[in-house]
């Protein structure tokens, strides 16, 4: 299984700015996308209210999210981008930042394990937690990204 968040640290340096160096990086997809795509019906109405949900808040504190998407935490800056997934699940291409925020904007940022996943939920500016669907081990280390840029 390829090693997604040292993958995507090397992706994203066109897209620093000088001096900044990523601290913390992984791949991630709103809250319900899962659910979504899972089969139709009820579930897959279920799924995209959580999606929207998640958009929503994202988009209150000025970030924004996507199914192929990589969250990135600098020194400087928490970063949504966005990312080309190959067939077999490894990050190929960081295509573009979707938005940034100054680490002092990020009140937290903290991760759970849910079933076989985990949750990352970013909260900013005193709004909603923005959730993502993960995996926990990244998601953990992404907090300590988080805890160490936000000591500095």
């Amino acid at each position: 299984m390829a090693n997604n968040p040292e993958i995507i640290k090397e992706l994203a340096q066109p897209f620093l700015e000088p001096g900044e160096l990523v601290l913390g990086a992984m791949n991630a997809q709103p809250k319900g996308r899962t659910t979504a795509m899972a089969g139709g019906g009820a579930a897959s109405m279920i799924g995209q209210a959580m999606t929207g949900k998640v958009a929503s808040n994202a988009k209150a504190v000025g970030l924004v999210v996507s199914a192929s998407m990589a969250v990135v935490i600098t020194q400087k800056r928490l970063i949504t981008a966005k990312i080309k997934i190959s067939a077999m699940g490894a990050v190929t291409e960081v295509k573009e930042v979707m938005s940034s925020l100054p680490i002092s904007e990020i009140d937290s940022v903290t991760a759970k394990r849910l079933g076989l996943g985990g949750i990352l939920s970013i909260t900013a500016n005193g709004g909603d937690p923005v959730k993502l669907e993960c995996r926990v081990g990244p998601a953990r280390e992404l907090v300590e990204a988080f805890e160490k840029a936000k000591a500095s």
